[in-house]
């Protein structure tokens, strides 16, 4: 698509500001910013932000209040038989290689004082271990345990991981993985991504980052299908998606089983009370 063709696309969407800069960029620039204005699909983000806006004001039905959760849509791990259950089922999916896992890893670690992206941080554990470190060994844990339960070879079960970074954090994760040789992972099972989606103001004015870049810097944690589209013929068939965090067990065997042994066709999501 040429230059001239998205200005009259954006211009028309109320986002031609984007293009404030376009006369004063270098070649490699203006290519650069004019990859991404095509790839974005800037009529879809207009729509949900008019969508998200209008629903702001509507009137709010008294019969779509929060009510708490009805009976059944919760489960306890202190129920030692169900454990046993949804730990074989999950183990059973991942031996199948039928689990991956995507880790939302786009964010600095500035409340924690530091720059560095929050998995390569010193969180003050006594082993001193990063959180990148530890969920990248729960993660072989897993691996090893299902090949044991399901007498499949050394190696032969996979749980791919793909970590989403953004445009700070990207070439900092990718370096930390390389020193610390993807902590005893394959790094073809590793795959880092970077955050897409633009970040649409109050105003409904699309925020740009750099003048080459119609993206800022941070961003929504936004749609990743596109990295999964390879994944689909492999039998993958559904993700365990995680944040950053210690005391929750990434891709937990207790969450996986429910769902593959068709309890429940909803995602799930695992809670710790914190104190």
């Amino acid at each position: 698509m040429t230059i001239d063709d998205i200005r009259k696309r954006y211009e028309a969407s109320g986002q031609g500001h984007l293009l404030k800069f376009w006369e004063t960029l270098s070649q490699d620039d203006k290519a650069k910013l004019l990859s991404q204005l095509d790839a974005l699909d800037i009529e879809r983000v207009n729509r949900i932000y008019s969508k998200a806006i209008s629903s702001e004001t509507a009137e709010v039905d008294p019969a779509d209040s929060i009510e708490p959760l009805p009976t059944g849509a919760s489960e306890s791990v202190s129920d030692l038989k169900k454990n046993a259950e949804w730990r074989q089922t999950g183990l059973e999916a991942i031996a199948r290689g039928e689990v991956g896992v995507l880790l939302m890893a786009g964010g600095q670690g500035t409340r924690l004082g530091s720059s560095a992206p929050k998995g390569c941080y010193d969180i003050g554990l006594p082993s001193h271990k990063s959180l990148f470190q530890y969920q990248a060994e729960r993660i072989a844990h897993l691996q090893t345990l299902a090949e044991l339960e399901a007498k499949r070879p050394v190696g032969s079960v996979v749980i791919p991981w793909y970590i989403m970074t953004s445009g700070p954090t990207r070439h900092e994760t990718e370096e930390f993985f390389k020193k610390n040789s993807y902590f005893g992972l394959d790094s073809i099972n590793v795959i880092l991504f970077e955050q897409g989606g633009g970040v649409v103001s109050a105003n409904w004015y699309m925020l740009r980052g750099p003048r080459n870049s119609a993206l800022p810097d941070y961003g929504r944690e936004g749609d990743t299908r596109d990295s999964f589209s390879g994944r689909r013929s492999t039998g993958w068939k559904w993700r365990a998606l995680c944040r950053h965090s210690v005391v929750v067990f990434v891709c937990g065997t207790y969450s996986n089983g429910p769902v593959r042994s068709g309890q429940t066709k909803d995602p799930l999501h695992s809670c710790v009370l914190r104190g």
